[in-house]
């Protein structure tokens, strides 16, 4: 009799674990498409007009976070169609290749890095995770790039997508840390 009764609580429990991941997913999943429209317009008017080399960057950035964290997400098809139609087709680039990516951010002028590194860090956060493996891209990109390996900023963008926060300018355009010392 003492399985039957720690039984229902624990079925309990592991019905509510489930019911609150499942719910998470499905808020992810439907908010993901109008943030991504909502987070690229915010950091491509910041940016205005990019390159070639950084339209192709911003285009790897979305790749080599996919492949950090092998898992095609709803909303990084979404990032990827934004992209997409801002900059037209790609055409035959190497998108999937995370040191080509790191190899090639440093040749972009400060204000295209920038615009590809917050790319980049939307791509991290868009499917409601921030793994170790998009965090050590992260912190390589930065490192690159001059700045700080610090992400509390991206780790507060993605607290204000979890919890559907208010839209802020400067929780998208602050996702970046200052120079390194």
């Amino acid at each position: 009799t003492w399985m039957e009764v720690t039984a229902v609580p624990v079925f309990a429990a592991w019905n509510a674990v489930i019911t609150w991941w499942v719910m998470r997913q499905a808020r992810i999943r439907a908010m993901g498409p109008s943030a991504v429209q909502e987070y690229t317009r915010i950091i491509f008017d910041e940016t205005g007009e990019v390159g070639q080399e950084a339209q192709i960057e911003a285009f790897r950035a979305v790749g080599s976070a996919i492949v950090r964290t092998v898992d095609l997400h709803p909303n990084l098809v979404a990032l990827m169609e934004a992209l997409e139609n801002r900059f037209g087709d790609p055409g035959n680039i190497v998108m999937d290749d995370s040191q080509l990516f790191l190899d090639q951010i440093y040749v972009l002028d400060c204000n295209e890095q920038e615009f590809v590194l917050r790319i980049l860090a939307l791509a991290s956060i868009i499917d409601g995770k921030l793994q170790r493996r998009e965090r050590i891209l992260l912190q390589q990109a930065l490192e690159k790039c001059g700045l700080e390996p610090d992400l509390n900023n991206v780790y507060r963008w993605r607290k204000a997508f979890l919890t559907g926060d208010v839209l802020e300018d400067e929780i998208v355009l602050g996702c970046l840390p200052g120079p390194l010392a």
